[in-house]
């Protein structure tokens, strides 16, 4: 996932009228107040409410809001940290509980990384069925044919081609440095 999505993501389902769904904000200050009532009195998740001055009435409306809190972190780290073989589910159940249909839950995309090979086949097979470029013009033209390829890596594999000498700069006039197909040209090309 990249970092910018994430905080996208992470900003939205931080926003207080997200977080009003799984808890209103006088559930959040009674929790605060019995939590730190509660704090030094748990031994062993057993808590003795009595002694921390907490009414049993209290005490079990302050369990069902940890409930509520543990859904709301649950929901934010499902949501934020995609993954296809848990978060679905996971968020399918919160939905139902919640009623947060009206959320898109989009999975990340995916970046896929350009094969490097494909990108190769697409310079070299321009090339073939083109006139000679210069090497500028020659990435203006790859970039608008192949705009599905990112323009940095069909740059890289361009230089590698050149560094194999698939691909060659036209030596015979000084002014003109053309990119023409190279020594081992036929080797590297798949018609």
């Amino acid at each position: 996932m990249s970092s910018t999505d994430f905080y996208v993501r992470s900003a939205f389902i931080d926003n207080i009228e997200t977080r009003r769904r799984f808890l209103s904000d006088k559930d959040i200050i009674f929790y605060d107040t019995v939590n730190k009532k509660l704090s030094n009195y748990w031994n062993v998740n057993v808590c003795d409410y009595a002694a921390a001055g907490v009414s049993e009435a209290d005490f079990n409306k302050y369990k069902n809001i940890v409930i509520k809190v543990l859904d709301y972190e649950e929901a934010k780290f499902v949501y934020t940290n995609y993954s296809e073989t848990t978060s679905v589910a996971r968020w399918a159940a919160l939905n139902l509980k919640y009623k947060l249909s009206d959320i898109q839950f989009l999975p990340n995309k995916v970046i896929k990384q350009d094969d490097k090979i494909d990108i190769q086949q697409c310079i070299m097979r321009f090339v073939f069925e083109n006139v000679p470029f210069k090497k500028k013009p020659l990435l203006a033209k790859l970039r608008d044919k192949y705009p599905q390829f990112n323009a940095g890596s069909i740059n890289r594999q361009l230089n590698n081609l050149l560094k194999l000498r698939v691909l060659e700069i036209d030596t015979k006039y000084k002014t003109k440095p053309f990119i023409i197909q190279g020594q081992y040209f036929k080797n590297y090309f798949k018609k």
